[in-house]
């Protein structure tokens, strides 16, 4: 559905971000479309500890607690500066449970797209963030992606328990299928049953350890 938008609201408070996607096209599903890099990134940094970092060679991550992403949310603008020096960004990755009513993961899937629009819209290299919720959330989370791109998963907190390693597999499989990625990125633990087959299938990946995991590793050394 490529359509223009230029109905954004004009009053002076703007709690849904509509000014961000004044000029957007949009997916099937009403999701701002952006354009997605090829690149790969060799760092990663995590948007909490990117103030105190002077590496431009970084990627940006937001995976991080819901409550710190809010701070894009609420004050999108001024963080196209902040942000501007490195090297781009992972889009931001605001909940997406499957056990949550289908409307929230909608919104946040929105306004993870939104955020993703509006630094792209800037200049940024944006690489898709891929968070899926119950299967019947699908038909908007894999929506307006580009296919044959690379795209990012994260593998934190949704391997916990039986039901959530099942969830988080099968999502992955219809993103393969739907998206055919040409590189994926993974942050986080990437356990064999789940990603060995893609892996001897020829699926180029590439790995980042958690900060958690990053300390665990400094303190063992």
């Amino acid at each position: 559905m490529n359509y223009k938008n230029f109905s954004a609201r004009r009053s002076p408070i703007d709690c849904v971000n509509a000014r961000l996607v004044r000029n957007a096209e949009y997916s099937k599903t009403g999701l701002p479309l952006f354009e997605c890099s090829s690149s790969i990134p060799t760092e990663l940094i995590s948007f909490k500890n990117a103030a105190q970092s002077k590496d431009a060679h970084e990627w940006v991550h937001f995976f991080e607690n819901d409550a710190r992403l809010e701070l894009i949310w609420e004050s999108p603008e001024r963080w196209v500066d902040r942000l501007g020096r490195f090297r781009g960004i992972i889009s931001p990755d605001f909940s997406v449970c499957r056990d949550d009513p289908l409307y929230v993961q909608g919104w946040n899937t929105y306004r993870n797209r939104v955020l993703a629009y509006h630094f792209s819209e800037h200049g940024f290299e944006v690489i898709p963030n891929i968070r899926l919720g119950a299967p019947n959330s699908y038909f908007f989370c894999l929506d307006g992606i580009e296919p044959h791109k690379p795209v990012c998963v994260s593998t934190l907190g949704v391997l916990a328990s039986h039901e959530d390693r099942k969830s988080f597999q099968e999502g992955f499989a219809e993103m393969i299928k739907r998206l055919s990625p040409s590189s994926i990125i993974v942050y986080g633990q990437m356990p064999t049953d789940i990603f060995g087959q893609y892996q001897a299938a020829g699926i180029p990946f590439t790995h980042f350890d958690t900060d958690a995991c990053k300390a665990r590793k400094w303190r063992d050394a």
